[in-house]
């Protein structure tokens, strides 16, 4: 994948890339976003090219080298990043610290103060970091079996502590009928939701998980067993 920035730095000219598109050499993916034709893609490939269109004029290694990366993958499409859950993730998400508008209908821009520490980088993709990603999406108003799957997914592989989950969601507790600040009854709650705790709990010990499991262990048994 290459942008019309890049193509630049090794002097080839926006002349020579639209000849190449017309010989069928590049496939014009976005809006100065190209890819050679035959080459494999894989599940991020769409995503990367519209993050690339978001500023064709700096080079990837440039904007990925700064503390601003002008655009960082986030809420579903995070989640999709992540391999967290089933999210459905059509629309490429991205969070901005400053204006930046798109007229491409694949992407939806979100607008907030991203710290450093809220994003990572993954597949050479600057992505909200998963307890970021689950707040976002909570933030949202995703539904509950949806957030309680990537919830699990992230807790069952190690992607995230139970008790970092915790400070990541207890703001939104009320907005899924937990008790107001109560993060520890709204994961145990959108755990169920996903399809059983008493799974999660089977996930997290065969896994070796101790810290998960002993974390989850206190939910009332009739609610594990109920919903298992």
């Amino acid at each position: 994948m290459i942008t019309t920035a890049q193509a630049r730095q090794v002097g080839i000219t926006s002349q020579q890339i639209a000849r190449l598109a017309a010989n069928g050499v590049l496939e014009r993916f976005h809006h100065g976003v190209y890819i050679l034709n035959g080459v494999p893609r894989d599940r991020l490939t769409d995503l990367k090219a519209a993050w690339l269109a978001l500023d064709v004029d700096t080079t990837a290694a440039d904007r990925l080298a700064s503390d601003d990366p002008g655009a960082v993958v986030s809420h579903r499409s995070a989640a999709r990043a992540h391999d967290l859950g089933d999210i459905d993730a059509d629309i490429n998400e991205f969070t901005t610290t400053g204006p930046k508008r798109s007229r491409h209908k694949d992407i939806r821009l979100h607008r907030r103060t991203l710290d450093r520490e809220d994003w990572t980088i993954i597949d050479g993709l600057p992505t909200t970091t998963v307890a970021t990603t689950l707040a976002d999406l909570a933030a949202a108003h995703i539904d509950g079996g949806h957030l309680g799957a990537a919830l699990r997914d992230a807790l069952v592989h190690g992607q995230i502590r139970t008790a970092s989950a915790v400070t990541a969601l207890r703001p939104y507790a009320t907005d899924y009928d937990a008790p107001l600040g109560d993060g520890q009854t709204l994961i145990r709650s959108l755990l169920v939701q996903a399809g059983g705790l008493s799974r999660t709990l089977t996930a997290a010990r065969s896994r070796e998980f101790a810290w998960l499991a002993e974390q989850l262990d206190t939910a009332p048994d009739s609610l594990a067993d109920h919903h298992g």
